[in-house]
């Protein structure tokens, strides 16, 4: 159960793919504004620094076929503000997890995220890695019952696909979660998400670090993704 809490403290808190902690209490509404701005061409700019092909999969793909990875590049790449977050809104996966999300790299080596939690497809997305009774088990013992809103901030590095984080603050439907259930789970959050990225095929990242108001990327990267859309 431990386990799949720090997955859950996870998703809220980075932008990598993927993990959350959820806590009793929700509100609605939009998420905090983060004041990051892009456009598409901040996305082309992005698909084209990363070099991955991402081509779709038929709608009928079962969710366990529904991400296909293959083949392997060099990328080596920094990323500002507005080209993270255009690449994360730009995604059509069926079950990502978070929408309507705002990435900022700070010039001190910290970064902010916002967005919406769905949680119907964060169950699915799950399910990818962990039993869905055990999902289940963590949503209903933090009675998980609507789309919050989150913001986290904190420092990530990722070194040899090793990642640790070091969140500072942490809020659900704007929220403050107690600094010590945030300290308690980053050990969870840490294995999972190191746990998570060495689960895809051909991905080695030999570091990832937050400077100057970006996101440096050292990596070996798969050459094609095949994914179902919306």
């Amino acid at each position: 159960m431990k386990f799949i809490t720090g997955f859950i403290f996870a998703l809220i808190v980075i932008v990598i793919i993927v993990p959350i902690f959820i806590f009793k209490y929700f509100f609605s509404g939009a998420p905090r504004d983060l004041g990051v701005k892009y456009t598409p061409a901040d996305y082309t700019q992005t698909h084209e620094k990363i070099g991955t092909q991402v081509s779709p999969l038929a709608s009928s793909a079962s969710v366990q076929d529904s991400l296909q990875f293959s083949g392997q590049k060099e990328s080596k790449v920094s990323l500002n503000s507005s080209e993270i977050t255009a690449y994360l809104n730009s995604d059509k996966y069926v079950y990502t997890p978070l929408t309507n999300v705002q990435v900022k790299i700070n010039p001190d080596g910290t970064g902010e995220v916002s967005g919406i939690l769905n949680v119907k497809n964060f169950i699915t997305y799950v399910s990818l890695t962990t039993p869905t009774a055990d999902v289940q088990e963590a949503i209903d013992k933090f009675h998980i019952s609507a789309n919050p809103p989150f913001y986290a901030k904190g420092a990530v590095t990722v070194i040899n696909n090793q990642v640790t984080f070091n969140i500072s603050q942490l809020e659900v439907g704007r929220i403050p979660i107690p600094q010590n259930n945030v300290t308690e789970n980053q050990g969870a959050l840490n294995d999972y998400a190191t746990k998570k990225l060495n689960s895809i095929p051909n991905l080695k990242v030999r570091s990832l670090t937050l400077t100057d108001g970006k996101a440096n990327l050292d990596a070996t990267v798969p050459e094609k993704v095949l994914k179902a859309e919306k």
